[in-house]
């Protein structure tokens, strides 16, 4: 017969109890393990490795609708065919060239224009070179009549003052040779016919002879006509002579500063024009390597291209 005592079997119930919440917290924890690992059906058919820190990633496979954070248009600065352009979805960097304007006839123009900008060029130097020989040749002109005026009041003061004595005496001395240089033509004259008589001179020289006595007796007769009047003094017809000459030469300058005047001014408005066609040929030749240049469209930016159709 076993016995059993009643304090034995108090401490067989305790252990008991104890067992039975021991087994009930391990399945607890069990269950909550499976819980936050879903992958795996038990911690004991988990297995064990080494965790080292990382970047973690999933790949997921989805269908949807892409729109770009960014997006740049880029359209045409200039109406013409297109020559070449970049495939729809293309990757491309900044740069890169996406498209291309055909430019054939651009640079045709171009050509055209860049002749017609050497010529217009030309032709405004060259009208400066003969603007500024008209100017020296209308300088020249008034200094002219100038000087005509200067002598004109002259002759006429002279005549109002009368001739002095010393200019007499020069006047006299004129005449005196002018008259010698007559006589001495006449004399080589006469020998010249007697010797053309002879065959001893040329028609020729004759001819020459004749003329220097005419020259001589031109130079003699003005030489008298001053004296003349320079020893009788001014005559009323001598003083209207005079008056009509100053006025005459005062008309022509005054004429000669008008003509200078008019015909500047004519060229200034010329130079002007030549100026305009020049600057018009200068503005379309860059226009046309501007247009050459922004044919070729490139990217802004890299992207990926997008065709509006």
């Amino acid at each position: 017969m076993r016995f059993k005592s009643p304090h034995y079997r108090l401490m067989a119930l305790l252990l008991v109890l104890l067992l039975l919440l021991g087994v009930a917290l391990y399945s607890g924890r069990v269950s909550a393990l499976n819980t936050l690992n879903p992958w795996h059906e038990s911690v004991d058919d988990a297995s064990l490795a080494t965790v080292e820190k990382g970047d973690f990633s999933r790949t997921l496979q989805l269908v949807a609708q892409v729109e770009a954070q960014r997006q740049i248009y880029l359209a045409a600065p200039f109406n013409a065919k297109l020559a070449m352009v970049a495939e729809e979805g293309k990757a491309v960097k900044a740069g890169d060239v996406i498209a291309r304007l055909e430019t054939k006839d651009i640079e045709d123009r171009l050509e055209e224009t860049q002749l017609e900008l050497q010529s217009n060029t030309a032709a405004l130097n060259e009208h400066d070179r003969s603007q500024n020989a008209e100017k020296v040749r209308l300088d020249a002109q008034i200094q002219t009549a100038q000087n005509a005026v200067n002598l004109a009041q002259l002759e006429r003061n002279t005549l109002l003052a009368g001739t002095p004595a010393e200019e007499l005496k020069k006047l006299k001395l004129q005449y005196t040779l002018t008259e010698s240089a007559l006589q001495r033509a006449r004399s080589d004259l006469q020998l010249k016919e007697k010797l053309a008589e002879r065959g001893m001179s040329s028609r020729l020289e004759v001819l020459q002879s004749q003329l220097q006595v005419a020259q001589k007796e031109e130079a003699f007769q003005v030489a008298v006509a001053r004296y003349d009047v320079a020893k009788k003094g001014a005559t009323p017809l001598a003083l209207q002579i005079a008056r009509t000459a100053l006025k005459k030469a005062q008309s022509d300058l005054k004429w000669a500063q008008q003509e200078k005047t008019l015909t500047l001014k004519s060229g200034q408005l010329e130079r002007e024009k030549k100026r305009l066609n020049r600057d018009a040929s200068q503005a379309e030749v860059k226009e046309r390597s501007q247009q050459l240049k922004a044919a070729t469209l490139k990217a802004p930016i890299a992207g990926t291209v997008v065709l509006n159709k």
